[in-house]
């Protein structure tokens, strides 16, 4: 790791060194990987954002909107549980705005806050303020809160011990959780009106069609880490607390009906058997997104 070895390179499940390394108990090779790995990643975005700034300013200004929504033929109704948001994003010589609800979740409720990010490649100076940005930043805005938040602040600053040790305690108290996309079978179709006719949009200056995008899949790859909560464990716990802070546990009741609620216990547990790999991992497909991006 001192010599710059990279630490996000994965095995062939997909792994990385660390998570290697919490799977199997190996806290010291743990430490020694958390201890380095933000300064290194800090110092490899810092040699490419020149290339990344220079790479977008080349690009033409522009203005889009992209929304998605989840579809599963195993679950039928997880589009009301799942995510979903229209993403509007503009840029601008170099700098790169995107304006979304999607704020994260509890349990099984999706929590929406109004958020700005801007990435800021030609950094932002305020004249007769006491706010500047160096360019490369990363700004989240909160319009409720009225709060402004650097992302990248002290991005590269070397963690103390204790806090390497609780990112290292942290991450063997749970399961190991790796999101993928599958595009390999993506099918973009033509989105038609109600007349059946093809629709287009204006995107800039441009009359753009519009497409769906079909069989994208999207999974959870599980690993079990020894000693860790198990997921019942877990939400167990969750709820535990859920109920001490006043608030009922019913997480779902307000959108699925019981029978739909024991559908998706039963295809929660079930996973998907030949995503089995000896016994360190579990493939769970959730379906399919899709999307309405305009060509």
């Amino acid at each position: 790791m001192s010599a710059g070895a990279d630490w996000s390179l994965q095995n062939d499940n997909g792994w990385s060194a660390l998570q290697e390394a919490v799977c199997t108990r190996e806290e010291n090779i743990a430490m020694i990987i958390a201890r380095h790995y933000q300064p290194l990643a800090w110092a490899k975005w810092c040699r490419r954002l020149p290339r990344i700034v220079a790479s977008a300013a080349r690009i033409r200004d522009f203005y889009m909107e992209m929304t998605f929504h989840f579809e599963s033929s195993v679950i039928p109704f997880i589009g009301r549980i799942a995510p979903s948001d229209t993403y509007k994003i503009w840029k601008r010589g170099s700098n790169l705005r995107a304006d979304m609800t999607l704020a994260g979740f509890d349990g099984f409720r999706i929590q929406r806050s109004d958020q700005t990010f801007l990435f800021l490649g030609e950094g932002y100076f305020w004249e007769g303020g006491n706010r500047s940005f160096p360019p490369g930043s990363l700004i989240v805005l909160s319009h409720k809160e009225k709060e402004i938040t650097n992302a990248l602040d002290e991005a590269g600053v070397q963690p103390s011990e204790a806090e390497v040790a609780r990112e290292v305690a942290f991450m063997s108290q749970t399961n190991m959780y790796r999101p993928g996309i599958d595009v390999t079978q993506a099918e973009l179709v033509p989105y038609l009106n109600w007349r059946r006719h093809e629709r287009t949009e204006s995107v800039g200056a441009w009359k753009a069609k519009v497409y769906d995008m079909l069989h994208v899949s999207v999974s959870v790859k599980s690993r079990r880490v020894p000693g860790a909560m198990t997921d019942e464990e877990l939400f167990a716990v969750n709820n535990d607390d859920r109920i001490a802070n006043g608030v009922g546990n019913d997480e779902y009741g307000y959108v699925l009906t019981a029978e739909e609620r024991k559908h998706l216990d039963s295809a929660l547990r079930m996973g998907n058997p030949d995503g089995l790999e000896d016994d360190e991992g579990r493939l769970m497909n959730l379906g399919c997104a899709t999307g309405h991006p305009a060509l």
